[in-house]
């Protein structure tokens, strides 16, 4: 309930007057507050409904273990696509063996990303037997998609192999051919992403492991050969892998 605190009678009259425009000027604030805001947030809420997004967002029914996820546009479709590291999260594996002989998943959406359904894996397959793959990365260009995953060959119970970056090229995205490994700052680079320069050229940031997992960064006229740069994008300590971005006319990282 409201209530008006009675005003100091013994004061001057000046500071009787003062304190009483103050107390006035409260209570018309609280009464705007208490019939006025209530009924317009009512208002916009029910005019303007908001969706509330599952948590998770999207959970593999095989493995349980979506990771590295990127979104790209189907146009054969007319729906949005995820890719992702199928980490086989629900194995009761030695160590971190579920997150090798790891697939690339993949999940499809009809309504802008509210809900997504799987669709299965993609056939990478470059040597015989149960191998890994990690984190991809997808662009258009030049009528075709390039598709750049992580490669390590075998199952390992810890962390260890050779990663290197596979390129792959398709007219969709479910049939791909190996193109080649790209010769990087190292042998052992992983996470990659990829934007187009206002120039024309590629730019990949990915992290080498070799110096400590930091990101490195590379240009490409073409997407298959890449010149280095001898210096780190982001250096300091390691760091999980980068995310390259455009938004409201900024290109983030």
């Amino acid at each position: 309930m409201l209530s008006r605190k009675r005003i100091n009678t013994n004061l001057p009259k000046s500071r009787r007057k003062t304190v009483s425009i103050i107390a006035s000027a409260f209570l018309c604030l609280c009464l705007i507050t208490y019939f006025v805001l209530p009924s317009s947030k009512a208002q916009n809420t029910s005019s303007t409904p908001l969706h509330k997004a599952p948590t998770p967002l999207y959970r593999d029914p095989i493995f349980d273990g979506a990771a590295d996820p990127v979104v790209v546009w189907n146009p054969q479709e007319r729906s949005w696509w995820m890719l992702y590291t199928q980490r086989r999260a629900n194995v009761d594996a030695a160590d971190v063996a579920y997150c090798y002989g790891t697939a690339i998943g993949v999940a499809s959406s009809h309504n802008n990303g509210e809900s997504w359904e799987y669709r299965g894996t993609l056939k990478l397959d470059i040597e015989r037997g149960m191998n890994t793959f990690w984190a991809p990365d997808i662009v258009f260009h030049n009528g075709q998609y390039h598709l750049f995953v992580v490669y390590i060959p075998g199952v390992r119970n810890h962390w260890g192999g050779k990663p290197k970056m596979a390129h792959y090229t398709g007219k969709n995205l479910w049939d791909w051919q190996f193109k080649r490994f790209i010769q990087l700052s190292s042998d052992e680079v992983i996470d990659a992403t990829l934007l187009q320069l206002p120039t024309g050229r590629w730019r990949m940031w990915y992290k080498d492991q070799t110096r400590g997992s930091i990101t490195m960064m590379a240009e490409s006229r073409d997407l298959e050969s890449w010149q280095v740069s001898p210096e780190p994008a982001i250096g300091g300590k390691a760091h999980e892998g980068p995310k390259a971005f455009r938004f409201g006319g900024w290109t983030g990282c």
